[in-house]
Formats: C-alpha cells, structure tokens, sequence
C-alpha cells in the first residue's frame, strides 16, 4: 500500500519532523493562552476576544468554528498542566461568547523550595507596604509560591513561620487609606514619561504645597517609604526627597511637560543618605569617637562607615575614627548612646551632641551626682552579669561528655 504524505507536508522535512513540529505549535499555543488569560482580580475574556488574541497561532485556512474548538482543546490542555490554580470558564446563555480566566494562584512552572520560599518571605514584607491595588494583582504569585513550599515541605504553615515586623516604636499596621493614595506614584514608576501632580505636607507642617513631580524611585528605610523625585522650580527640574506618608492627594498630570531632568542612579541616592536630613550641609566628617568596650562587637557588625578604624586604648575604652555623613539618624545614635559615646573630634559635632544632651538633663531634672550614681549601678550589674556568664561556663565546661550523650538517645 502506497503511503501519502498529509496535506500541507513540507517537502524538506520527513514525517517525524513533520510531527515534531506539529507539537511544539501546539505547546506554544497552550503558552501563548497562559499569557494571555486574564488573572483574577482581573475581568473575564470572552472567547470572541480570546481569539482575535491567540489568532495568529493557529492555521489561517480553519473556520471560526474549527478555532473555537481548537482553542477549547488547548485551554483544556493548559488546565491540565499547571502546576498550582485552574482554568475557569463562565458559561453564557444564548449566542453570547464563554469568558474564562486564571486563577489568581495559576502557575506553569514549577518552583524549586529555594525559589518559593524566598517569595514567600518577599509577600510578608511587601504585603505591609504595596496599595492594596497593586498587590492583589500579584499575590496570586505568592499564593502559588506558598502551596509549592508546602508541598514541597510538607509542612502546611509557613505564612506562620515568617513575619517582619518594623523597628523602633512604630504600629504594625500599615494604613491601607494612605497606601491607596499613593498608588499612582507606583504606577508611574512603571511609566518613565509619566509626571504627577500632588498636595504635600512637609514635616512638622500642616500646610498643603502643591508640586509638579517626575518620580525616580522609592526607598524603603525602616518603616518609611521616601519618594526620590525630580520636582519643577522655574522651568527647571531639581530632586527632592518626599516622605510618602505625607501626600495628601496625587493625580497623573494630563499636559505634557518639557523640561530636562538629569537622570539619576538610585544606589547612589542611597550611599549618599539622600533619604534622610542631614547636618553640616552634607558633607562628609572625618569623626574620631571614644566608645565604651561593649559597642564594639555591634560597630564591627554594623560598621558605620566602610573604611572605619577601630583604634584598642584600653581593657575598657577603644577610638572609632571614620568619614561620614552625619544624618539625622546619626546624630540620634550618638545621642541615646551619650552614656557611652563621647565625640572628640570634630568640634562642631561635639557641640551639637551637648545641645541633645543638656536638653534631655534638663527635661528630666538629673544632675551630674544623679549620672555618676547611674555610671556605678550599671557597670555593677554588667560585673554581676559577667560573673554568671563565667560561672556558667564553669559549670559547662565541668559536665562530662558521657552525661551529654545521654539526652541525645
């Protein structure tokens, strides 16, 4: 019996080939469906416009009857082979198209537990700080992260496993009202031709300000989120620092506005501490610090300054020498740290930390006997802290190895 070859063959390819092809158009038309889905929170596709999307995938000869069926094929396909979340199709009665969508945990590809757990971290940070907007349109993808850790794990809590939580004095709770107006800073972040009009209120203000912006990017710093920003002065674009916690509306600026804006590098923004007030004008101070011991072990885990230099003087002081930018945050550690820091150099450094100080002494009524007396209590319960620890390790070192091996059966 003489085989014949199907219509459409090529000529140049033999008939395995032919069938190797033929698979990969259908599994790329089966990606192309995963692309082009809506995902919840988004509408529906109705199949009218699913297939004026999808259509230059499939054969031009097919009627509109043939492509519906094949798309259905290839949707049903999809379902099949996703990894987390569905398919769904809404039926409509008469003549009106199916929609179908994702669901919002719909993923294709698998994750490995490395991969899922680091987005399972990125949605309990990220969670406290994106427009409620925005992130419903992603947590889709953390949902799918989450239930391929789990069952990757097979462990079914690790969003009870994982939480940040601000620093300092702050409320966990993220207003939502305020994120919501800020979204469409976000959203023109996404658009580099995109400026914004906004009411802002500086700190310590009530006053409104009306500003023409052109955002570059944010920082997030500690519980805080800075807007970096270039913002119109005269015909003329200069950057600015904005704390988003103080817009009190913004909308997208309709005209078109000409103005040449110097382009900007956010790392350096943030070597620069632009994000934060500063002293001396910003400029950079070659400080030289006396500390007490006990700061030592947190100053090399969290140096200051990158080249700092940690100079030994005694069993109970050492020098800090470094060159800095003395932001607000700077100043405030060498404040609350007054009882153990003392600034020798520069000058003008020292005086501003002595203003901090003196008010404080003021506020509080101490005098320099109530500080001494201090002095001596604490350095007593830091000796009597330190004799326990030496004990302990006494009493440590004195337990036998046999009798360590018995609690682990």
């Amino acid at each position: 019996m003489k085989m014949t070859k199907p219509k459409g063959f090529p000529r140049n390819l033999n008939r395995r080939q032919y069938h190797q092809n033929i698979e990969i158009n259908k599994l790329n038309r089966v990606l192309n469906l995963y692309y082009q889905l809506p995902r919840l929170p988004k509408q529906p596709c109705p199949m009218d416009q699913l297939q004026l999307k999808v259509r230059s995938w499939y054969n031009d000869e097919i009627d509109d009857q043939s492509m519906r069926k094949a798309i259905k094929r290839d949707l049903d396909k999809l379902k099949s082979i996703l990894v987390t979340g569905t398919v769904y199709c809404i039926p409509k009665k008469g003549n009106q198209p199916s929609e179908y969508y994702l669901s919002e945990d719909a993923a294709i590809e698998e994750m490995d537990a490395e991969l899922a757990l680091v987005l399972v971290m990125a949605n309990s940070y990220l969670h406290q700080y994106l427009p409620e907007t925005i992130y419903n349109n992603v947590k889709g993808y953390f949902e799918s992260a989450t239930k391929q850790l789990e069952k990757n794990t097979q462990l079914q809590d690790w969003q009870e496993r994982i939480r940040f939580v601000p620093t300092g004095y702050h409320n966990t709770n993220v207003d939502d009202f305020h994120m919501e107006k800020v979204k469409n800073i976000y959203t023109a972040l996404l658009n580099n031709e995109q400026w914004v009009k906004c009411l802002y209120r500086k700190e310590g203000s009530f006053e409104q300000t009306e500003y023409t912006l052109k955002p570059h990017g944010i920082i997030q710093y500690g519980n805080k989120q800075y807007l970096m920003a270039s913002k119109i002065v005269d015909q003329y674009s200069e950057l600015r620092t904005f704390n988003m916690q103080r817009f009190d509306n913004i909308k997208f600026s309709k005209q078109r506005i000409s103005v040449d804006v110097d382009s900007f590098d956010l790392d350096d923004l943030v070597e620069e501490k632009e994000y934060e007030n500063a002293h001396f004008e910003r400029e950079e101070l070659s400080i030289k610090l006396r500390c007490e011991n006990y700061l030592r072990d947190e100053l090399e885990s969290y140096p200051i300054d990158e080249y700092q230099d940690i100079i030994d003087q005694d069993e109970d002081y050492f020098i800090l020498e470094a060159k800095i930018i003395i932001t607000t945050s700077v100043l405030n550690w060498l404040v609350e740290k007054s009882h153990s820091i003392q600034v020798i150099e520069p000058q003008e450094l020292f005086e501003k930390v002595k203003v901090h100080v003196l008010a404080a002494r003021n506020y509080y009524d101490v005098d320099y006997d109530d500080l001494a007396e201090y002095r001596d209590d604490e350095k007593e319960e830091s000796d009597l802290d330190s004799f326990f620890d030496d004990e302990s390790d006494a009493e440590i070192g004195d337990i036998n190895q046999d009798s360590v091996e018995l609690d682990h059966e």
